[in-house]
């Protein structure tokens, strides 16, 4: 009865008659061209036409109703030479076979023209789902430059990055970072940058240290200076499978910023989707995948931790996965080390871990302490690291940090004060106290001392 209808040029004048024939010639010409199980195919075509017939009979030719397998397998009659000899019921393994196809299309057509209802378990034409939105991403992702592809490879590293506040500069990809000072428990300030040295805008201050994450597919020329405040990270291992994927992902995006209403959506959804399997894909190959050079020397992410225990370098337990960001601040803050001492070689050593999120409120405890009210175990450790305890005696005159003070003052004549621009200097923007002594201290821990 079908083929009777499309025949009849007469009911392509009713416009929904005119929608279902054309929906249902889109997905036959595509069954008859990439059908993944060509035995299967004569059946696929005959299910087809069914649900083409019965998407005429539901009165809304897009409520989703349609025929379940079973009806399809009895209402058509349909059978499969060899169906026989699976061993098992024949009308079983027939049913079995039947929802086979109805998958094996909706797989070939990446889930477009037809569609799968769980509530009552019918397929059906789907009228709203007319383009072929996995074959358009593929023809668009064949036509990527790798500049693009750089750009999409930024993205998915933002998200295992976690990074989604605005950047430091606009325009450019650079974002302020902290890393932990390991052996003194203390945070250090500097940049994540995805790009080289000499892409990076000279409005950024200098800080402690700078990331480098450069780009995979089309790296630009730049000299290593081999300075000893920068770290670089590279994907050296672009498999064949990270690289499909991304593509996909660019694609996507790249459809969905030129389209709108549900194709914009339907663009977008796979862009999501893609974007999670690229993260997947980082977290778990993240060891053996990117290279990291320093000061020259390349390594892979897991070698340069060697002989120190990451897991409790970043302070996961036992049953715990580190994630990617963890990791790769984990082992910077391992290179970085020795430059961080050459920086500050007398900075305080503390007990627990000190933030730019934390360090006011541990300065304010340990003022606290100082003024007789209660002593917490954050102010004891504040106190201690900087050297203002003897056991649980308050004894500043013993710190070499209040002796450099100290000193400043018995310069002064009678009367005269040290100036606060005499304690703390800046250096680019950010204030330390005594950095030619190699102290570069905080201000809020000159306040406390």
């Amino acid at each position: 009865y079908w083929l009777q209808i499309c025949e009849n040029p007469s009911f392509r004048a009713v416009p929904d008659i005119k929608a279902v024939i054309d929906c249902s010639q889109v997905l036959e010409s595509r069954i008859q061209q990439a059908f993944t199980r060509p035995p299967y195919k004569p059946m696929a075509i005959r299910i087809i036409h069914a649900l083409s017939v019965h998407r005429l009979t539901t009165g809304d030719i897009n409520s989703p109703l349609g025929a379940t397998p079973k009806e399809l397998r009895d209402g058509l009659c349909l059978y499969q030479p060899g169906i026989e000899e699976m061993g098992g019921e024949p009308a079983t393994d027939l049913l079995t076979l039947v929802e086979t196809v109805l998958r094996e299309i909706h797989k070939t057509v990446s889930g477009q023209f037809i569609s799968f209802n769980s509530d009552n378990q019918q397929y059906y034409l789907d009228l709203k789902k007319t383009e072929d939105y996995d074959a358009l991403i593929e023809r668009r992702a064949e036509s990527l430059d790798l500049s693009q592809l750089d750009r999409y490879y930024y993205e998915a590293l933002k998200e295992v990055m976690e990074y989604h506040s605005p950047t430091y500069v606009t325009g450019y990809r650079i974002w302020q970072h902290e890393l932990e000072w390991l052996e003194h428990k203390a945070a250090r300030q500097g940049y994540l940058f995805f790009g080289a040295p000499n892409e990076r805008s000279t409005a950024v201050p200098p800080r402690d240290f700078y990331l480098y994450f450069i780009q995979p597919f089309n790296p630009p020329h730049f000299n290593d200076e081999k300075k000893a405040d920068e770290v670089f990270f590279r994907l050296a291992d672009l498999n064949k499978d990270f690289r499909n994927v991304l593509t996909n992902y660019a694609a996507a995006l790249d459809l969905a910023s030129t389209s709108t209403g549900h194709a914009k959506a339907a663009y977008e959804s796979k862009a999501a989707g893609f974007l999670r399997d690229l993260v997947k894909w980082l977290q778990e190959h993240m060891t053996d995948a990117f290279e990291v050079t320093y000061q020259g020397n390349k390594k892979s992410l897991i070698e340069w931790p060697k002989g120190k225990s990451i897991r409790e370098l970043s302070g996961i337990g036992s049953h715990e996965r580190i994630n990617f960001r963890d990791l790769v601040n984990t082992v910077a803050g391992i290179i970085l080390s020795a430059h961080f001492s050459d920086d500050a070689p007398e900075y305080p050593v503390f007990k627990m871990l000190v933030t730019g999120k934390n360090s006011k409120q541990a300065a304010e405890d340990a003022l606290r302490a100082i003024a007789g009210q209660i002593r917490t175990k954050q102010a004891t450790y504040i106190l201690d690291a900087l050297e203002l305890l003897d056991g649980e005696k308050l004894v500043p005159g013993r710190s070499k940090y209040s002796k450099h003070i100290l000193s400043l003052l018995k310069d002064k004549g009678v009367g005269q004060v040290v100036n606060r621009s005499e304690l703390i200097h800046e250096v680019y923007g950010v204030e330390y106290f005594a950095p030619e002594a190699g102290y570069r201290l905080e201000p809020e821990w000159v306040v406390v001392i």
